[in-house]
């Protein structure tokens, strides 16, 4: 692929990402979408285009190029009138201030820096920061009913018990399909992620679970 088509696709991979939200602010007006599925939504879908990215782009420059961009759209989207009328409530409609926007951004470029030629290192955090983190806040919205403080509100026992089972499940599936470590040690450091990343979302507060 020539350097033009990469930096066409990082740039056409931001419109990919407006039009996401523009398709879940249409069903949020149409369905009746809470703000917090609208924000999960959103997340969900970037975090899933962002696993394709190693794939996508033959380079890693330009996926830095996409973070770069990236960041600054969602600095602009926290622009009042955009937050509250525009794109920018899909993200911003919640009762509670997050940076969790940004730092997603930061955790997909960090995480393909530091993974080097090992995917499994890009592929796990991504996966885990994608749908861990976002049934165990839906789970909690919805089912939580044993919650405990955090620096900035509160959090729920059941949704710490959906993200510990999701992680665990992604855990073993993707080190089962990209490495070559036997069984017992697959199964050792998926109890081993699976519960890190729950305390590290179970105290984490404003987005920061994120990163």
């Amino acid at each position: 692929m020539t350097v033009f088509a990469q930096m066409v696709l990082a740039f056409g991979s931001v419109c990919v990402l407006l039009g996401l939200m523009a398709v879940v602010k249409r069903m949020a007006g149409t369905y009746g979408l809470s703000a917090e599925i609208q924000r999960k939504l959103v997340h969900i879908g970037t975090g899933m285009y962002a696993l394709t990215l190693p794939w996508l782009f033959p380079d890693r420059w330009p996926v830095y190029v996409l973070v770069g961009v990236t960041l600054i759209v969602m600095l602009a989207l926290r622009l009042p009138r955009i937050a509250l009328g525009g794109l920018g409530s899909t993200l911003h409609g919640v009762d509670r201030q997050s940076y969790g926007d940004i730092l997603l951004a930061i955790a997909v470029g960090l995480c393909l820096f530091l993974s080097e030629d090992q995917l499994v290192l890009y592929v796990l955090p991504i996966a885990l920061l994608t749908l861990a983190d976002a049934a165990a806040a839906l789970a909690g919205t919805t089912y939580g009913r044993r919650f405990f403080r955090v620096e900035d509100g509160q959090k729920s026992l059941e949704g710490c018990v959906v993200f510990f089972a999701v992680a665990l499940l992604l855990s073993m599936g993707c080190l089962m399909a990209m490495t070559t470590y036997l069984p017992s040690n697959i199964i050792l450091l998926s109890l081993m992620v699976a519960g890190f990343g729950t305390l590290v979302e179970a105290v984490s507060w404003r987005g920061f679970d994120n990163l």
